[in-house]
């Protein structure tokens, strides 16, 4: 073999060599199975079309931090600590980062009590009790600590019942349900690429220095609320006699019972 081919091998056996120890040594130090709500370092500004939202104006930040929680870095010195669940009425997507109320009560407690204070903000639009329950299950143990569990909850199990109960909506497996709750899970790195340490930290990267949209944020000039409302003003049907919801309401009780499993310091208020 001529010496200059000699040199490109062994510069690409040193490449391999190389990318195999990063990615050794990377599976090593970085956390493993971890599910994130939305894309860790997203950051996204939202400017919704003038009315589309009464009392929503001008521009307003959506960010995560990185454990894809829309709050503040989560550091070791808390003296509280508090996750706020629920959908969109928790999540208040189009509301600016620190004009929301899981923000906003944040600061109050920290003014009040003088302590340093974390509220996590883990809604997210259309997330029913059910899906809260997973998201507690899986994210829970990321965390040192929680001591409060806020959950603004009830209007999406409302609707996830009415929609089973004249839609006949099909029953979904574990994993749908994983997949639709959280943006990054383990589920998602079944695939040789998933599995690459380096593929998802490249991924994690490019994330938070392109601040690219994702599929779980709805569009930013608020859209969807306007085709929304147009297919319920022209809907086929009218359905004004509300089915029997007693089932759907035991669901929801055993629901909020389970949020005390997780957590015993649970308050619940219906949104």
């Amino acid at each position: 073999m001529p010496a200059k081919h000699r040199f490109f091998f062994f510069l690409l056996i040193f490449f391999l060599i190389l990318i195999l120890f990063v990615e050794i040594s990377l599976r090593c130090l970085l956390p493993r199975n971890r599910f994130y709500l939305w894309p860790p370092y997203r950051k996204i500004i939202f400017k919704p079309h003038p009315g589309v939202m009464p009392g929503v104006n001008g521009y307003s930040l959506f960010e995560s931090n990185s454990q894809g929680v829309r709050a503040d870095e989560l550091m070791n010195n808390e003296k509280f600590r508090i996750l706020a669940v629920g959908g969109s009425t928790t999540e208040c997507l189009y509301i600016d980062q620190k004009k929301t109320w899981p923000y906003l009560l944040q600061e109050n407690l920290k003014a009040g009590y003088k302590e340093k204070v974390w509220v996590g903000n883990i809604g997210r639009s259309g997330l029913s009790t059910t899906a809260n329950l997973i998201e507690l299950k899986y994210l829970l143990p990321q965390y040192e600590k929680i001591d409060l569990i806020i959950a603004l909850v009830g209007f999406n199990d409302l609707q996830s019942a009415l929609l089973n109960l004249y839609v006949k909506n099909s029953l979904k497996s574990d994993e749908e349900k994983i997949s639709m709750t959280f943006s990054l899970h383990p589920l998602k790195e079944k695939d040789l690429f998933g599995r690459c340490e380096l593929v998802n930290l490249f991924k994690k990267i490019s994330a938070r220095c392109l601040r690219k949209d994702n599929e779980f944020l709805e569009d930013s000039a608020g859209g969807w609320y306007i085709g929304a409302r147009n297919a319920r003003k022209n809907a086929a049907q009218i359905i004004d006699a509300l089915a029997d919801m007693d089932k759907n309401l035991v669901v929801f009780e055993k629901n909020i019972i389970l949020k005390k499993h997780y957590a015993p310091n649970v308050i619940a208020r219906c949104a």
